[in-house]
């Protein structure tokens, strides 16, 4: 699906924070992550985020990504040229190491 761009931030000189608007709402557990499809690029290049926060709005959800540009990297051009309401192509959710919702105890290492 298309997920366009609604947020686009430096958070320092190589993280990006993008907040995605997608016209569907997903079923997101914590711990999933989602592939970016970038279309246009010589070779097929799709590259996997996790999602740092989710949340469902009137016209679908919106999923927020940090991402660690690493300069010369395939994909580094096509984050540094993004902006504001460009879309991308988002694909999945992925993932099944997720928080299990019941009474056990959580031992975090």
């Amino acid at each position: 699906m298309l997920g366009k761009i609604i947020s686009y931030k430096m958070l320092n000189h190589d993280v990006v924070e993008i907040i995605f608007e997608l016209p569907d709402i997903l079923k997101y557990k914590p711990g999933q992550w989602v592939l970016i499809d970038y279309k246009g690029a010589e070779q097929p290049l799709k590259r996997a985020y996790s999602i740092a926060e989710y949340k469902v709005v009137a016209q679908g959800c919106q999923i927020t990504l940090a991402i660690k540009m690493l300069e010369g990297s395939k994909s580094w051009w096509y984050l540094r040229q993004a902006k504001e309401w460009d879309e991308f192509e988002i694909v999945g959710i992925f993932g099944h190491f997720i928080l299990q919702e019941n009474e056990n105890p959580k031992i975090f290492v």
